[in-house]
């Protein structure tokens, strides 16, 4: 019997002591679930900034784009000027050719 008084002792002291554990459990949950929400709030503001990188690059990919395809455009216009003077310089010479007289000229 005196065995059992301290096993049903300590139960009685375990179980005396279940609301403390259960109230610091409790709290640490309670710290948990802050801690989570103040993650949350960092973790929306960092995709939030991320958000905006993102919309400034495709801004500036699109303008670049824009810059590059305008530089092609004058560079095809400039070749086909440049084509169109050699193709008339080309006739002249073929005429001058055909008619070294100064009147040709």
């Amino acid at each position: 019997m005196p065995g059992d008084d301290r096993q049903i002792l300590r139960r009685t002291r375990a179980l005396a002591a279940l609301p403390s554990r259960f109230t610091a459990f409790e709290q640490r949950q309670a710290a948990f679930e802050a801690e989570m929400r103040e993650h949350r709030a960092e973790l929306r503001e960092h995709q939030d900034s991320l958000s905006a990188a993102l919309s400034e690059i495709r801004g500036a990919s699109r303008e670049i784009r824009r810059l590059i395809e305008e530089r092609v455009l004058a560079e095809a216009e400039s070749t086909e000027l440049v084509g169109k003077l050699l193709q008339r310089a080309e006739a002249r010479l073929e005429a001058l050719e055909r008619d070294p007289s100064p009147q040709a000229r």
